[in-house]
């Protein structure tokens, strides 16, 4: 316990993981806004026609667009947010003394420490997000790929928020931390 006066040792940990489900929140919920538009078919990309489309069904097709805007922007907020800045707390938080040169490294001391199943799916969903701005001129087909694995790439991230948060919990790395789903950091 902290006595008046005294520094939490685990104040920066706690702010830097607390981002983090914050924004893992906030991907779960974009997520489920787009519950009927992803995952989705290259037909359904197709922009329509204002000319002779029902304006209804033009803003329709604009807001989802929107919303998919919002939900790549939220994952890639939540995997950055967890590469830049709750990997290393974790790490010393569970007393691994480490140089935090790469990325790779660290990603991959969590996966042995327990706290991650897989460092290679996080380097991957880094690789697939960084080229999320590209989505919008993609061809149909490739679009709606790479839209579905943005979809399968959310609920990863989401899995492995809920994985790293009960390694937190399990070991009383970070005293006080909320756990990632159970109300407000």
């Amino acid at each position: 316990m902290i006595g008046k006066g005294e520094d939490d040792p685990h104040a920066g940990a706690r702010a830097a993981i607390e981002r983090c489900w914050l924004l893992g929140r906030r991907l779960a919920e974009a997520r489920h806004g787009l519950h009927g538009l992803l995952p989705t078919s290259p037909e359904a990309l197709v922009e329509p026609d204002e000319a002779t489309t029902d304006p209804l069904d033009v803003y329709l097709f604009r807001l989802g667009e929107m919303r998919l805007d919002a939900y790549l922007f939220r994952l890639s907020a939540a995997l950055t947010t967890l590469i830049e800045e709750a990997t290393e707390p974790v790490l010393l938080a569970g007393s691994r003394f480490m140089l935090f040169l790469d990325v790779a490294e660290d990603l991959r001391a969590l996966e042995a420490a327990g706290a991650i199943a897989s460092a290679d799916q996080v380097l991957g969903m880094r690789d697939r997000v960084r080229r999320h701005y590209l989505i919008p001129t993609l061809a149909p087909e490739e679009r709606a790929a790479a839209l579905n694995q943005a979809w399968t790439d959310g609920q990863s991230m989401i899995d492995l928020l809920v994985g790293l948060s009960r390694h937190i919990q399990s070991r009383d790395l970070v005293p006080g931390l909320v756990a990632f789903g159970d109300g407000q950091p």
